[in-house]
């Protein structure tokens, strides 16, 4: 089963209007639906069906105008003692336009965000509030926006924080919980090549830490 979020609907939407929409247009099948948000102005929720209707589904055509589809995906909850703390890892392809889009601060809920192909230069900075924000620069290419570029996002709770290796590819942050590493690599980086960056990274990290790697490693 795949899932995915659905968010920017109407503050009546409910779970049943899903339901009977998607039955309306021809998914028959078992399908999962919950509500994840309910803000001021809108509502989203998270909507599991089989793997082989994910393609159709994932498609600003099959929803009405205006409503967001991505994939859905659920926090990682980590536990320090007795605290429980709640990280994202996520692939945001542009930080400004999901602040842009989204009705409400998705981030408010985490303690700890990796946010890969931010998008973020020196010239466009963008940043969330409520958190503290380290951001490793994407590339201006000639055309197109920018690319690359990995963001991470701690909330005053993982104070005192050091950043200890800000690099093209890598993020990582001596954080009260322990370490943090961001990592994001293209498409056309080796293995070997990943390995390496980490490896050196992972160096610089104190040996008794906690770690914590989260991004995309597209090669492994």
């Amino acid at each position: 089963m795949g899932w995915l979020y659905i968010g920017k609907l109407g503050k009546e939407t409910t779970r049943q209007d899903i339901l009977e929409y998607m039955a309306e247009n021809g998914f028959t099948s078992r399908i999962i639906c919950d509500m994840v948000s309910d803000g001021e102005v809108s509502r989203a929720f998270k909507i599991g069906i089989p793997l082989q209707d994910i393609e159709r589904m994932h498609n600003e055509s099959f929803w009405p105008t205006n409503i967001m589809c991505r994939p859905f995906r659920q926090p990682w909850k980590y536990e320090v003692g007795e605290c429980n703390i709640k990280l994202m890892n996520w692939n945001v392809e542009g930080l400004r336009g999901v602040l842009n889009t989204m009705p409400e601060n998705i981030f408010s809920d985490y303690d700890v965000c990796i946010l890969t192909e931010a998008s973020v230069t020196e010239t466009t900075i963008v940043n969330v509030e409520g958190h503290y924000n380290v951001h490793t620069f994407a590339t201006q290419e000639l055309r197109g926006r920018p690319a690359g570029g990995v963001t991470c996002l701690l909330k005053a709770t993982m104070s005192p924080f050091k950043v200890m290796t800000n690099s093209d590819n890598l993020i990582m942050v001596k954080a009260a919980l322990g370490t943090i590493l961001g990592a994001y690599f293209r498409p056309e980086c080796s293995a070997v090549d990943i390995i390496e960056n980490l490896g050196q990274a992972l160096n610089n990290a104190p040996r008794t830490d906690r770690i914590i790697l989260a991004g995309i490693l597209t090669a492994i």
